[in-house]
């Protein structure tokens, strides 16, 4: 290596020189001043994606990972009492929540067609038929603390009218009482049964058209919100817990099984090829740095991406392959 190299190498390699960030900022400079289009070409991304999917869902990689990370966290998150705001930023809090309390109103049909399940008929039967127990019980015990009972005034007219006749067949008279009683709350019972096989269907468009009600839509929003601080309030152990039921191994495998029926395609490529290729004609020449403009981000991004390149640059130039590689450069 001549002493020009090694003046060159020295000057790469001193920490308190600026050569490897002026290097790493024009490389991202002019990344930022590429025409995305020309930063790599549709072919080459689509054979890359799937040369990057069929990676992922060979074998049984991608579950082992998951199950894996689970197990080593599993004893952490069972016991950890943090809430997820704390991990929330601050500045993600305030648009998270304006983008749930938007007003949003569903449209009525698709929302009927949604709900309107056996499960959902069930729950509303259910709810529907407690309520008229209940107020069916309520009027039977009233009947009894406030007016008596309908035996009681049954025998009370009797002797009224008969004198001692009522005791006298008062036997008779409570097993007739009896299954008179009997019998109308069992033609309760009937009609409450025949009422909830029409009532609940009704209900169910009820509960669409207050869904979809634009009166209700900031209502709604509102309950979005609330459920957002229930869930960032809840320790985490509980939230793992729930979590656990939804067994999050079997999803990905459905992940999985789905990725690997696409990628298996023999149009996969090219169908992915043509998708790339029309987004980046929607972005004419159009560069990544227009776009970073366009969001105020360009000083911010080149500056970090800068920091990121040079950091990665300083520890290169220390090893002894770039030392081979640059007196090789310089023979």
């Amino acid at each position: 290596m001549n002493d020009d190299a090694k003046r060159a190498m020295e000057r790469l390699r001193d920490p308190e020189g600026d050569y490897l960030q002026r290097l790493a900022r024009m490389v991202v400079e002019d990344a930022t001043a590429t025409p995305l289009a020309d930063v790599a070409t549709p072919k080459w991304m689509a054979s890359q994606l799937a040369a990057s999917l069929q990676a992922a869902t060979q074998g049984e990689g991608i579950r082992e990972f998951v199950a894996r990370r689970l197990e080593e966290g599993k004893d952490r998150w069972a016991h950890d009492e943090t809430s997820l705001r704390q991990w929330m930023p601050d500045d993600v809090d305030e648009p998270l929540r304006q983008l749930l309390s938007n007003p949003w109103t569903p449209n009525e049909e698709l929302t009927l067609r949604i709900i309107d399940q056996g499960v959902f008929h069930d729950l509303l039967k259910e709810v529907l038929g407690s309520s008229l127990r209940k107020f069916s019980k309520r009027l039977k015990q009233f009947d009894q603390d406030k007016l008596g009972g309908f035996g009681k005034r049954a025998r009370s007219v009797g002797r009224g009218l008969f004198g001692n006749l009522a005791d006298n067949i008062s036997g008779a008279t409570d097993g007739i009482l009896g299954a008179v009683q009997s019998e109308m709350e069992g033609a309760i019972e009937r009609r409450i049964d025949e009422f909830l096989g029409t009532a609940t269907n009704e209900s169910m468009k009820v509960v669409a058209r207050h869904l979809c009600d634009p009166e209700q839509a900031e209502a709604y929003g509102e309950v979005r919100t609330q459920v957002l601080d229930v869930l960032l309030d809840a320790p985490t152990s509980e939230l793992y817990g729930e979590f656990e039921k939804i067994q999050p191994l079997d999803a990905i495998d459905v992940v999985v099984s789905a990725l690997r029926s696409i990628v298996a395609r023999d149009t996969f490529v090219e169908d992915a090829e043509r998708r790339i290729a029309s987004l980046l004609e929607s972005a004419g020449d159009g560069t990544l740095g227009a776009w970073l403009d366009e969001v105020g981000l360009r000083d911010v991004w080149t500056q970090s991406t800068t920091e990121l390149i040079s950091s990665r640059l300083v520890g290169v130039v220390q090893t002894r392959e770039f030392e081979s590689w640059w007196d090789e450069l310089h023979a």
